[in-house]
């Protein structure tokens, strides 16, 4: 009977309230809206974030290759129908989520190394592959392709070996392997084993070869996903084995009715092939539902194909993507965290919208409660009444929400959907109905005149005891969240090491603007109290009734507290978004070294960067991997000019000062004495390192050198932080083996617009070459999904904050232009106009949108300096590197703009109810 009997009472409620009741139930509505949708659109970017990042590594790191060195008979009458069984077998043995996002495989097997007879002193090296279906993806531009079994030819005796019977191979090559080993279609190759080939020598018996170039290739497109990154099939490489040694490795592309006629012929020397299988990976069957498993089935492979196996008679798993899928997850779960603590910020905002909007509709009814209870009415039957009320209004609002996103946004979990919706229903549900239960509490209540002061207070520097816990309460929760979050990071690690967020750390953000917001309200009594003394000695009606209004109610207190922590959340975003810029800025810098760098493994040949036009300035550098002690500590070692690369880096931001001993020039070092070196820091504090000022020899270039490590650094441009590495002084070097050393790195100062000439000469030079240029480093990171991400999210969170701030300060600022609709009256009949009405508003909460704005901005930078270091930032980005927090004018000025629209909007309100007020009638109702 009482549920029933409240339906009815409701209904008729809302015949005649029904503008207040719709539009409290649009605002829960859209709320649960915001929040149901959420999940499912951080869901649906994630996994957009997660193939778009895998998809831009290259093929070969993304995708899975299997490498395996034995000999695979030809026992079918398809002469490579066994080795892609083979290959079927260790698809096989992939687990089974890893091999549900397989849509791919291409089989190959590599010879041996072979040296072409020539009278040369470091003759071309060739390899000859048996691939089927790459005749599929090449265009022949002279000749034919192989076809048949080979024949059978005698190549002629060498100094060192006898003349032999062996098969001539028909092959194709690539027309830059042509090209720069000078053959010719029609051409006959004699071939004997490479003897820097260790597979080829290991058997110590004589063997021969002979190829017939029948045809040239070219590849219409390289960067095809079947080639697997590889550019054997391509162009010809350069491999150096030191500064006089280089040889040119080419690859000949045989038929596979060859394959069987050369396991024949190097039966008795049992000459190993390497084979490959490489499986391709869809991305698009990727989503962050199943990452977690392929990772562990990745780890299982690799387990299941160990490295070390290699050589060994069992197949090795080649692929990065599990680090790919690692890395990627982390930075994602970083992206979350900041997203999280930077939109509780708005949720709470919303949250006080809902209860002063309920406030609101919720007047009349407070009222009739009282009268309620006057007339007998019980606590139990007002208090489901009010619960009745509230779940009327919250539920089918919830309902519809949670269905309408849904069906409107697919993919995600309808989980999270649900229990976000779910969180806002009864979030709202307790807001509204708290409006009600204080009248229930209160027992029964006369009629009398009304003061004039709105019921919900709001005054400045009121307090009473309940209150005056509450807020201490929340001020010691909030700096307990900020303590942990500096602490220990807004990480917090869940099971099976997954990792989570904790959300009371989450929450410190949101939790320092309310508390820095309550604080505020208190101390700012002690200003606005001297404020009104000197107020009162004028003769100005407007200014005493405005401070008057501030400090002793009218919603001031809400409106101060909404705003400041709206200013808050401002700042604190702004610094998060700034950081991430600059750290995409520093990030590029670092990995490039210099406006434009050209790198190759071994050498850069004969490329000239000084020679193109626009360049500046460039500094030549020997990179080189190396060890050191006697557990062979891996490191890496540099070389380079400090003064050229200071020319180059010259007003840039980047720190390339190293210790005057490695600028000296090498006629000024004491003869005999150890060259001076950069350590870093990981290898100073290794236990198996290198301490600052110790000696310690590495081979440079097939040179034993001794360094004596002058300074420490924690990083240096294009050498990870975390690593070993080594800095010295070319020039140095070179003076002590009285030669030069080859170039593997250029760091070239030159406009943006000259990386296409450079990009031209050096691929010229070498097709090893990689042209990385800052700029586009930079603005690779800006763009990047996961970046794009917490900036799409934190400008979502800002406007959706901003959108319930303005709600917020509005619906405040009507309930005290409500309840002061008498008092207005009544001095509008002494004389007060409406400009001085409007004024009055004006004048009353002016100086706290200026008050709110300015502590609401150095408070929100000073939370973000503190708890910057716990937002796993720099995960986003991929660097520990450290950068700088700056404050950027533009956004600060956004923020005043907004602060000022959100106050104008709740301001503009306030001062039309007082306008509408009926004198007549609000004067009676004092007397009445």
């Amino acid at each position: 009977m009482i549920a029933i009997h409240v339906v009815a009472l409701f209904l008729r409620r809302l015949r005649s309230e029904s503008i207040a009741v719709a539009g409290l139930m649009t605002l829960v509505l859209a709320t649960a809206l915001v929040f149901g949708a959420a999940p499912r659109l951080l869901s649906r970017v994630g996994d957009d974030a997660l193939r778009t990042v895998v998809a831009g590594y290259p093929v070969p790191l993304r995708n899975l290759g299997f490498d395996e060195q034995t000999r695979i008979c030809a026992c079918t009458p398809d002469p490579f129908a066994d080795v892609e069984a083979e290959g079927a077998n260790v698809e096989a043995r992939v687990p089974p989520t890893l091999g549900s996002t397989i849509v791919d495989r291409v089989a190959a097997a590599d010879t041996t190394r072979w040296s072409v007879v020539r009278p040369e002193q470091f003759p071309p090296v060739l390899t000859i592959r048996f691939e089927p279906r790459a005749f599929d993806h090449i265009r022949l531009v002279e000749g034919r392709l192989p076809a048949g079994a080979p024949r059978t030819i005698t190549v002629p005796a060498t100094p060192t070996d006898a003349a032999a019977s062996s098969p001539v191979y028909e092959v194709v090559l690539a027309q830059a392997s042509a090209a720069k080993i000078g053959v010719h279609v029609g051409e006959t190759l004699f071939l004997r084993p490479d003897r820097t080939d260790r597979l080829a020598s290991r058997s110590g018996l004589p063997v021969r070869a002979a190829i017939e170039v029948v045809g040239i290739y070219a590849v219409p497109d390289p960067d095809e996903a079947f080639w697997f990154g590889e550019p054997a099939l391509l162009h010809p490489t350069i491999r150096t084995v030191s500064s006089e040694v280089e040889f040119v490795d080419v690859f000949a592309l045989a038929a596979p009715a060859a394959y069987p006629a050369y396991l024949a012929a190097t039966s008795e020397a049992a000459l190993p092939l390497t084979y490959h299988w490489h499986l391709s990976v869809d991305v698009g069957r990727l989503d962050g539902a199943n990452t977690g498993q392929v990772q562990a089935d990745l780890r299982r492979a690799e387990s299941i194909f160990p490295a070390s196996a290699f050589g060994s008679g069992g197949p090795v798993l080649r692929s990065s993507l599990l680090s790919i899928l690692v890395r990627q997850d982390g930075e994602w779960q970083s992206a979350l965290a900041v997203v999280t603590a930077i939109s509780i910020g708005p949720a709470t905002v919303a949250g006080a919208a809902i209860a002063l909007v309920a406030l609101l509709t919720a007047q009349r009814r407070r009222a009739t409660a009282r009268l309620w209870r006057a007339r007998g009415g019980s606590q139990l039957q007002l208090v489901v009444s009010a619960l009745a009320e509230a779940f009327i209004l919250t539920v089918p609002a919830g309902i519809i929400a949670a269905v309408a996103t849904v069906l409107v946004l697919p993919g995600g979990s309808a989980w999270l959907t649900i229990f976000a919706v779910a969180g806002v229903v009864v979030a709202a549900t307790a807001i509204i109905a708290a409006t009600v239960l204080p009248a229930v509490r209160g027992g029964l209540v006369t009629a009398g005149p009304t003061s004039g002061r709105p019921s919900g207070g709001g005054a400045i520097g009121a307090v009473g005891r309940r209150r005056l816990v509450l807020e201490l309460l929340v001020v010691g929760v909030a700096a307990t969240a900020i303590w942990l979050l500096r602490e220990r990071s807004v990480h917090g690690t869940g099971g099976a090491g997954a990792v989570g967020i904790d959300p009371l750390v989450a929450a410190a953000p949101a939790l320092g603007g309310i508390a820095a917001g309550l604080i505020a309200m208190r101390v700012v009594a002690l200003p606005m109290a001297a404020l009104a003394r000197i107020a009162g000695s004028g003769r100005g009606l407007v200014a005493v009734l405005a401070v008057r209004r501030a400090t002793r109610g009218g919603g001031a207190g809400v409106v101060l507290l909404v705003l400041l922590a709206t200013a808050m959340i401002g700042a604190f975003s702004s610094g998060a978004l700034v950081l991430l810029d600059r750290s995409a800025v520093s990030v590029a810098w670092h990995d490039v070294g210099a406006p434009i760098r050209v790198a190759a493994p071994g050498s850069l040949g004969g490329f000239d960067a000084s020679a193109v036009p626009g360049v500046q300035a460039v500094a030549a550098a020997y990179r080189a991997p190396a060890s050191v002690g006697s557990a062979g500590l891996p490191l890496t070692l540099l070389a380079l000019d400090p003064a050229a690369y200071e020319r180059v880096v010259d007003d840039l931001p980047v720190d390339a000062s190293l210790p005057p001993e490695l600028a000296a020039t090498p006629d000024t070092l004491p003869a005999g004495s150890p060259l001076p070196a950069v350590v870093s820091t990981a290898l100073a504090t290794n236990p198996a390192g290198v301490r600052s000022g110790a000696t310690f020899t590495l081979v440079v270039d097939g040179r034993q050198t001794t360094f004596r490590a002058t300074a420490v650094r924690d990083a240096f441009p294009t050498l990870d932080p975390s690593t070993a590495f080594v800095i010295a002084s070319r020039p140095q070097l070179e003076a002590l083996r009285h030669a030069p050393l080859v170039t593997t790195d250029a760091f070239i100062r030159a406009p943006d617009d000259a990386l296409g000439a450079i990009t031209d000469a050096a691929t010229r030079a070498t097709t090893a070459a990689t042209i990385t240029g800052r700029a586009a480093e930079t603005e690779e990171l800006r763009q990047s999904p996961i970046v794009r991400a917490v900036v799409l999210a934190v400008a979502a969170a800002a406007v959706v904050a901003a959108a319930y701030a303005a709600l917020a300060v509005a619906a405040a600022l009507a309930l005290a232009s409500a309840a002061r609709t008498t008092e207005t009256a009544i001095l509008r009949t002494f004389g007060l106009s409406r400009r001085e009405a409007v004024g009055l508003v004006v004048a009353e909460h002016g100086p706290l949108v200026a008050l709110a704005f300015a502590v609401g901005v150095g408070l929100g930078f000073a939370l973000f300096l503190v708890l910057q270091p716990g937002l796993g930032l720099s995960g986003i980005i991929g660097s520990d590197l450290d950068v700088p927090v700056a404050v950027e004018p533009l956004h600060l000025a956004l923020l005043l703009g907004l602060i000022v629209v959100i106050a104008t909007v709740g301001i503009g309100l306030g001062a039309l109810i007082q306008q509408r007020a009926l004198l007549a009638a609000a004067v009676r109702r004092g007397i009445e």
